[in-house]
């Protein structure tokens, strides 16, 4: 999972990766996620790019592009 996060993280803020949110679904075994699984996939995804020095710049990047996601996995 964390290597999924990874690309998507990397192919949808502009990075060289190719993923898609359909890709990272899959690798999430398909799962529909309630909000609150949503918002603590976040919580922990800012943690791990915090600790490995993301910037609030990047952060805010990442969030809009991982928010633009959340139907995809919620069905919201």
């Amino acid at each position: 999972v964390k290597q999924a996060l990874a690309g998507w993280v990397s192919a949808n803020t502009g990075g060289p990766g190719a993923y898609s949110a359909a890709d990272l679904k899959a690798a999430l075994g398909g799962a529909t996620l309630t909000d609150a699984d949503f918002n603590a996939l976040t919580d922990a995804m800012v943690a791990q790019l915090t600790k490995a020095g993301a910037t609030t710049d990047d952060l805010a990047v990442v969030a809009k592009a991982w928010e633009g996601a959340r139907k995809d996995f919620t069905g919201k």
